[in-house]
């Protein structure tokens, strides 16, 4: 096939949308953790590993949308790596050198954006937010779930507020049990919160961003049924009863 005419990566066209003002925040990061990326690549004494690049001092990995994408910029800035490797967006964060400073995307093109050490911390809670997913949805995560989902220190949960207290939001449930909606990540809770707005219309609804531990000591103690996470989407949700609240706490 010739590579001038091949269809472009999905997620260029979420970026154009984003730049664009047609796509909210939380959607595009969602987009571009998801997505498949080109990295440069070196072997290492421990085998394969990023090649970070060097740019005015910092260290910079850089990571490609496309063959296209990664063409066009080493014809500007060439590059010594050996090999390149494809891997999901949060894969490439969950696998970043500490030593990174700045990550760029799509370098030296019309789509090109960077995140700078101020601002990395919000690529990793994303990365691992949806390695949280990935754990969801392994029927072998076993143990490792459950010290995964107490760990995490970034779901978000829903709460409204009165005079007098703050109250768990409960995820609709057609047989009337109490399900307390947790979300692993900003898009998730984002279209919680939109959902909740139309059952609960005179509530008022925060989104509030809590660790694993201190969530699950919280729900323990309501009187729920069990727990779903990322019940409005996007993805399928998973539920829990009650009960497994012990296994994490005690994982």
């Amino acid at each position: 096939m010739d590579k001038g005419k091949s269809e472009s990566p999905a997620v260029e066209r979420f970026i154009m949308d984003f730049f664009a003002g047609e796509v909210p925040g939380e959607v595009f990061m969602r987009q571009v953790m998801i997505a498949e990326w080109i990295v440069p690549a070196k072997l290492s004494e421990e085998g394969p590993a990023f090649l970070c690049e060097e740019h005015e001092g910092k260290r910079v990995l850089t990571m490609f949308s496309s063959d296209e994408m990664e063409e066009q910029y080493r014809i500007q800035v060439p590059t010594p790596s050996e090999f390149r490797i494809r891997t999901s967006g949060y894969q490439a964060i969950l696998w970043l050198d500490p030593k990174v400073e700045q990550v760029w995307f799509n370098p030296g093109s019309e789509l090109a954006f960077t995140y700078t050490g101020d601002y990395l911390w919000l690529l990793d809670e994303w990365a691992r937010g949806l390695e949280v997913e990935a754990m969801l949805e392994d029927a072998e995560a076993g143990e490792g779930l459950l010290i995964g989902l107490r760990e995490f220190d970034a779901f978000r949960v829903l709460v409204s507020r009165d005079d007098k207290s703050e109250y768990v939001i409960m995820a609709p449930d057609d047989q009337g049990r109490k399900i307390a909606a947790i979300y692993t990540a900003e898009d998730a809770a984002m279209w919680g919160y939109l959902e909740a707005e139309e059952r609960q219309p005179e509530a008022d609804l925060h989104i509030i961003k809590m660790g694993g531990s201190e969530l699950f000591q919280r729900l323990i103690h309501l009187e729920i049924d069990g727990f779903v996470f990322n019940h409005a989407g996007p993805g399928r949700p998973r539920a829990f009863q009650k009960a497994l609240i012990n296994d994490i706490l005690g994982a």
